[in-house]
């Protein structure tokens, strides 16, 4: 008996194993990462959740108005380490390098570069690896 309750407990906990692998999108699915675009806005809000922090802006548009834009960032561990996460503060302004959303009319991207309104670099990652 205790053999058979061993067996179901190993059987339950490897088939959870592969859940959060199967529940992980491939970036490549969801973004063009052939290309690569930019806008210029103020952060309205940031969702520092795991795995990947949400990023929202407003980006001036022609008309004198705002569009709002959403993306995705790179891990949250790897945004703390880089510093991102002190120096990305609602109110301010950023430039997003970004790989577009693949759903024609979305205003979203992941995050591939962040600058601040001083020109400098906040924080960087290489996706180059997801097109492959």
């Amino acid at each position: 008996m205790e053999t058979k309750i061993r067996y179901f407990v190993l059987i339950g906990v490897l088939s959870l194993e592969g859940a959060g692998a199967y529940a992980h999108h491939a970036v490549q699915a969801q973004f063009d990462v052939t290309a690569t675009a930019e806008v210029t806005g103020v952060v309205t809000d940031v969702e520092w959740i795991n795995p990947h922090p949400q990023i929202y802006l407003e980006v001036p548009n022609e008309e004198g108005g705002a569009v709002p834009w959403h993306f995705e960032a790179a891990v949250l561990d790897v945004m703390r380490r880089t510093g991102a996460v002190r120096e990305l503060q609602v109110g301010d302004t950023f430039t997003v390098r970004f790989h577009p959303a693949r759903r024609e009319g979305l205003n979203a991207g992941i995050v591939r570069e962040l600058i601040n309104e001083e020109g400098e670099t906040v924080f960087a990652v290489s996706l180059r690896d997801a097109s492959r």
